[in-house]
């Protein structure tokens, strides 16, 4: 292994990896795996039985959890639907760890597909293929975009917005909105106010998920009317707070920390401008 990456255990049995780059674990503690299939798999309410293809876009391989949840309860499906998925990471560095990542179990069949269709970039199994894109996921999803291709799933699984935000923009959402069918859900662990207002403005409807070990609900959102939508109230309260300020990307080029700066920036504008009508109520005529 490199030192790019740490294995960590978790509550569950199965391992974690935490990344040097953006120090942080690419699964709760709590339960890696259980994260992915409550998360993710289970929350989308997508995989049923049926003959429909069902197009699934991954951001966030990881280390291919998401997949592996996705494969093993497909299997269990009475009709499998065919599976297309396109999974995007930066790069093939996290498989160094692959060789002490193992479940000793069942799901060890799917896993160790994913782990091959990973280095590879490519696989067809029987009824599913996974498509790799390696690089900056921006520009993976832009492409995609201009290729007119369409998703009935989208796992949002980028590390987390403050240590990964080029993944979380309102300009980055506008993208994924596009490649979503109208009745496709996207499922993502984090429920931060920035990124549930940035999801709203590009259009899309937002529920709550829901939460795993010690980490909050999760947030669910469709460009299609979902259960447990949040209230016309709670979506009001969201777009007035100030920390609902999504961060921005307008050319999906921007590095970490001017995206960064620029809400930061943005944020404190707001709060002037409030203090500032505050001290100056507008005069009655």
């Amino acid at each position: 292994m490199s030192d790019l990456f740490t294995t960590i255990p978790t509550a569950d049995g199965s391992y974690t990896v935490k990344s040097s780059h953006f120090g942080e674990s690419m699964h709760t503690d709590a339960g890696a795996y259980e994260e992915s299939v409550i998360k993710h798999v289970r929350a989308c309410g997508r995989i049923v039985s049926g003959t429909k293809t069902l197009d699934v876009l991954d951001v966030g391989f990881g280390i291919g959890y998401n997949l592996c949840a996705l494969l093993e309860v497909w299997s269990c499906l009475e009709r499998r639907p065919p599976l297309r998925i396109v999974s995007l990471e930066m790069d093939r560095s996290v498989s160094s760890c692959f060789s002490e990542l193992r479940f000793n179990d069942g799901r060890d069949r799917w896993y160790d597909l994913v782990k091959i269709g990973f280095i590879d970039g490519h696989l067809e199994g029987d009824g599913f293929t996974m498509t790799f894109l390696y690089g900056d996921a921006r520009k993976s999803v832009s492409m995609l975009a201009s290729e007119r291709a369409q998703f009935d799933i989208v796992f949002q699984d980028a590390f987390s917005p403050g240590k990964n935000p080029e993944l979380w923009s309102l300009d980055y959402f506008h993208v994924i909105r596009n490649l979503m069918k109208s009745d496709a859900v996207l499922t993502t662990y984090s429920a931060a106010p920035q990124i549930r207002r940035a999801m709203a403005e590009a259009g899309l409807k937002i529920a709550r998920g829901v939460s795993t070990g010690r980490k909050k609900e999760g947030t669910i959102a469709s460009p299609s009317p979902l259960e447990n939508e949040l209230t016309d109230a709670e979506m009001k309260e969201l777009f007035s707070e100030i920390k609902g300020t999504p961060y921005r990307d307008e050319n999906l080029d921007a590095d970490r920390d001017r995206i960064l700066v620029r809400r930061i920036d943005e944020m404190a504008e707001i709060r002037k401008d409030r203090r500032s009508s505050q001290c100056h109520p507008a005069r009655r005529e």
